[in-house]
């Protein structure tokens, strides 16, 4: 799932749904997507000087609506791994820092038997904090917690733009229980893949 998961759609299907239609007539490759699918997309980050090691995952189920609506529902949790603890008996992380954030959002879809272009809608976006937690809450916890409320910021901001651009993925798979979007990462330019599986 791209930045949060395929999120954009084409001018002939606003134009469509201007007109009241966009819905009735969708292509065999449309009505395979039309349903509920969930994916799991983990990113990591490494310990740098000036950052602990962190990672976080996007848990989200898109619903794609025959009218070719669609909508985003899940969370985002945020790992950060701020102890390091090497003893004889093992290296591990000694505490964890754990940030859970609500996500939602609806927008539009439309797809060929190759593509699939969706668009995010600005106002419905939400990302919001709902706990955070740690295996101690200790000083460092609570002082690492505030920090990366205040990165998560920055990084809701750009989920928001990547949610309501226009952006069209490539389909690399699609059956009746898996959908496999493929899809270029701007700053990298690797080639990412995200799984989807049907919910029933």
């Amino acid at each position: 799932m791209k930045k949060f998961t395929l999120l954009a759609a084409t001018a002939a299907c606003l134009t469509a749904m201007a007109l009241g239609g966009c819905g009735d007539d969708l292509n065999e490759t449309e009505k395979k997507i039309a349903g509920k699918w969930h994916s799991l997309e983990t990113i990591e980050f490494e310990e740098t000087e000036e950052s602990y090691a962190f990672d976080f995952t996007i848990d989200a189920t898109d619903t794609y609506e025959n009218d070719r609506t669609f909508k985003t529902e899940g969370k985002l949790i945020v790992k950060v791994y701020p102890q390091w603890e090497e003893t004889w008996e093992t290296d591990a992380y000694s505490n964890i820092v754990t940030l859970t954030y609500s996500l939602s959002g609806e927008g539009t879809w439309n797809a060929t038997e190759k593509e699939i272009a969706t668009k995010g809608d600005a106002d419905s976006f939400e990302c919001e904090l709902k706990e955070w937690k740690a295996i101690e809450k200790d000083d460092i916890a609570e002082v690492t917690a505030e920090q990366y409320m205040t990165l998560m910021e920055d990084m809701i901001r750009e989920l928001k733009h990547e949610f309501t651009k226009e952006s069209t993925d490539k389909i690399e798979k699609l059956t009746d229980d898996t959908m496999v979007i493929s899809y270029t990462d701007e700053e990298t330019g690797e080639e990412m893949e995200t799984e989807h599986v049907r919910v029933k």
